[in-house]
């Protein structure tokens, strides 16, 4: 007879793993990062180059932001003696939402554009903000001038032979504007956008929205410039207040114009009622 073999001692999982796990030595773990050192510090830079180029490609953004109290202009100038309205007038007519739909509106907007003609334009080799006495004619239609900088001045391209000294306008077919000082590069490149555009560019960039349960207005404008971004803001609130003006003054014209037309009509109505009391007392001998 053949001897039976031996049972197997089968080992719970809960043991088998509490064999294979060792605790980590610290020197073992920093001599394997000691010997792969130059692959973590590749993939660092790696890392930190994608960011660079992402920062740069994106470029930087500022945002100025402004705040507008909305009030009564009759209570305003009364002192409070006028009685303020309530804030809805009507079931579906709310101040503040309308005083919002002003200011992104597209009239706004182009009144803003025509102002800032810099709006319209887009440059390369130069900033906008280094530009003065920038104007943009209605006829102008969509262009690329090119322009080399030079020690003492500048030339178009489309005419290389003619030297324009810095701080004297340069002038282009719907286009003018003056480069104070060399922006020390060796060309730039100053296209002109349409009107419409622009303007497209604009409402994508303003956000307008009312605090809650406040009378306040947030106007906020993002451009990659801080003094185009401040220029913008600044230029929406006023026209945004001579708007304002321009309504109210229309609104007092019509109310002067309705008390002129009651005062004639109860003027008219005196003048009548006396000469018939003159009348009757004349044919009454009643003095």
């Amino acid at each position: 007879c053949r001897p039976m073999p031996e049972p197997k001692v089968v080992r719970s999982t809960t043991d088998a793993w509490g064999d294979s796990i060792l605790p980590m030595d610290p020197r073992r773990l920093l001599g394997v990062l000691r010997r792969r050192a130059w692959i973590i510090l590749a993939m660092g830079a790696a890392g930190a180059a994608m960011a660079g180029a992402l920062g740069i490609r994106a470029g930087r953004s500022y945002r100025a932001t402004a705040v507008i109290r909305v009030r009564d202009a009759r209570q305003a100038v009364t002192g409070g003696l006028v009685a303020a309205p309530d804030v809805r007038i009507g079931p579906l007519v709310d101040p503040m939402l309308s005083l919002i739909e002003v200011l992104g509106s597209r009239g706004v907007a182009g009144t803003v554009v025509d102002s800032i003609p810099i709006l319209r334009l887009r440059a390369e080799g130069l900033r906008l903000t280094e530009l003065r006495d920038v104007a943009v004619t209605d006829t102008a239609r969509p262009d690329t001038v090119r322009m080399l900088m030079q020690a003492s001045g500048v030339r178009l391209a489309t005419a290389p032979d003619s030297l324009i000294p810095w701080g004297h306008p340069v002038v282009t077919p719907g286009l003018r504007l003056t480069i104070p000082r060399n922006p020390g590069t060796a060309q730039a490149l100053v296209s002109v956008g349409p009107r419409e555009a622009a303007i497209d560019g604009l409402l994508q960039s303003v956000k307008v929205e009312a605090l809650p349960n406040t009378d306040i207005i947030d106007v906020r404008y993002s451009a990659p410039d801080s003094a185009l971004a401040r220029a913008v803001t600044n230029r929406l609130v006023l026209v945004l207040r001579a708007i304002d003006a321009e309504m109210g003054q229309a609104v007092s014209r019509a109310r002067t114009d309705f008390l002129k037309a009651q005062l004639t009509q109860t003027e008219a109505d005196l003048s009548r009622s006396r000469k018939a009391l003159a009348d009757f007392r004349a044919r009454q001998r009643a003095f």
